[in-house]
């Protein structure tokens, strides 16, 4: 999976950034490390279809003037965007404005790689599927709106405004404009309109012409969208943003009870959880250490990284050992 910010906190644009099972933040103090992990943890609240803000604890950033880029001559930018880019190419985005000082969700859109597209937004229920010419003409012949987009093969499919005044449920679906929090309702209140408008055609002739049964289009669409949505759980279920790590690194970890319990944000269990990966017959651990052995090499800090049983056939106490450029063993509380 990949995320993108735009117009977030320090970051005007930071393009595509992968997001794997281990993957380091590194930077100066007030480099947007903790802003990149409080968007991080808004995204997949909002993949989960959740209301969460972003001043929900442990990030609180504040109002819409603090949390929007800001240009070097001082610039608020009127609006951020989010997007998560899913392994099979598709694509949801969210967008937030300002909203007296506070942030507003203005609408979400989820779009698959055959370019079929729904968005909610201050316009309403936008519609993009492939169509059948049997199925444009009779959508046509209901009163919709069908445009082909110009360059693909898929159609904008737009109701008669009347028939949306009258939905009330259509304002619910706004107020808060999430695809993943109304992806369920929204292709059924769409067969909803057909079924209505197919009801009020009053002669027989036009309804012999009509060859669009309820439940034929949209319902496929929601097939069509929930598989994309289920391929996007296992991210959602494999990561979790919370607080920065602050590790605070001892010499020699003498026994487990010396170490911070699991639900302290600071990260004193990282030692803990190397040893024991170090110590199993898993393949984990290999691929763990190779990891963390180029990032050191990149950065210049060490060449290998390990930990060290102080006693033999114990896990404690150990200790973290790196080695260096010139094959010098050191303690990482040496390294910092």
């Amino acid at each position: 999976m990949e995320v993108r910010f735009q117009n977030f906190r320090c970051f005007k644009d930071t393009g595509r950034i992968p997001i794997r099972p281990i993957t380091l933040l590194v930077g100066e103090n007030s480099s947007g490390k903790t802003s990149f992990l409080a968007g991080l943890n808004h995204l997949f609240g909002l993949l989960e279809g959740s209301q969460i803000d972003l001043n929900t604890p442990p990030f609180e950033l504040g109002s819409f003037r603090d949390i929007s880029f800001r240009s070097p001559r001082s610039r608020v930018s009127k609006n951020f965007t989010y997007q998560h880019f899913s392994g099979g190419e598709e694509t949801a985005t969210w967008h937030f404005e300002d909203d007296r000082g506070d942030t507003r969700l203005m609408g979400s859109s989820f779009e698959s790689r055959e370019m079929e597209y729904l968005a909610l937004g201050p316009a309403g229920i936008d519609v993009r599927l492939r169509l059948s010419e049997d199925q444009r003409r009779a959508l046509i012949s209901l009163g919709f709106n069908v445009v082909k987009r110009r360059n693909f093969d898929v159609y904008s499919i737009t109701p008669p405004d009347d028939l949306v005044k009258k939905k009330g449920n259509v304002r619910g679906i706004l107020s808060f404009p999430n695809i993943f929090t109304h992806h369920r309702f929204v292709p059924f209140l769409l067969e909803e309109w057909i079924e209505i408008l197919s009801d009020h055609l009053k002669e027989a002739e036009a309804k012999n012409q009509v060859k669009l049964k309820p439940r034929s289009i949209f319902i496929e669409f929601d097939r069509k969208l929930m598989l994309m949505i289920r391929r996007r759980g296992t991210p959602r279920r494999m990561y979790k943003a919370f607080a920065p790590i602050r590790e605070t690194p001892q010499r020699v970890y003498l026994h487990e009870s010396s170490i911070i319990n699991s639900r302290d944000v600071r990260g004193e269990l990282t030692a803990k959880r190397l040893m024991k990966l170090s110590q199993s017959s898993e393949d984990n651990w290999d691929s763990l250490k190779s990891d963390l052995n180029e990032f050191g090499r990149k950065s210049g800090l060490f060449e290998e990284i390990y930990p060290h049983a102080l006693v033999r056939k114990s896990q404690y106490p150990f200790e973290i050992r790196l080695r260096t450029k010139h094959a010098q063993t050191s303690n990482l509380c040496d390294v910092g």
